[in-house]
């Protein structure tokens, strides 16, 4: 995991080095629990994410729980099967934390939803002229918007 990718949070007692908090910009959260550190952020993926956790992502990226089925390796029908509390299995919370993580770096380029939203809707010159949400399928996808993201964030446009 990159580090640039999260906002880091630096509590003056703790370690700088592996020292991270996962969370929305203003402290509004994400995944269900602060992460303090990697092993912890390991340690969530092998817990499994909720369903609850899938429907903010969704929420926030404003699409339908069907489309956004569509990016992970699952099927809606099986997500609406689970109970909000009901986790994941690790290949599909590990996704789902993949795409948090370009959530988190999208809000912080374009500080509020709506902007972050249309980027990611739009057809994009940097990724031959796709729209960034479409490539939120594979870790490959992933990592060519959090690459064309951290452009974005230093002034680089394609």
């Amino acid at each position: 995991m990159n580090r640039s990718t999260i906002r880091i949070k630096r509590p003056q007692n703790l370690s700088q080095t592996d020292k991270f908090s996962l969370k929305f910009p203003k402290s509004d959260r994400l995944l269900e629990t602060p992460i303090q550190s990697k092993l912890e952020l390991i340690e969530l993926v092998r817990r499994g994410i909720s369903k609850k956790t899938i429907l903010k992502l969704a929420d926030l990226l404003s699409i339908s729980l069907k489309d956004f089925a569509k990016l992970l390796p699952v099927t809606e029908r099986t997500i609406q099967r689970y109970s909000d509390n009901r986790r994941f299995k690790r290949e599909v919370s590990e996704h789902v934390i993949l795409i948090a993580e370009v959530l988190i770096k999208g809000l912080e380029v374009f500080e509020n939803k709506e902007g972050m939203n249309k980027w990611m809707k739009t057809p994009n010159r940097g990724i031959s002229d796709t729209r960034p949400i479409d490539l939120l399928d594979t870790s490959f996808g992933i990592q060519l918007v959090m690459d064309e993201l951290g452009r974005l964030e230093h002034g680089v446009y394609s």
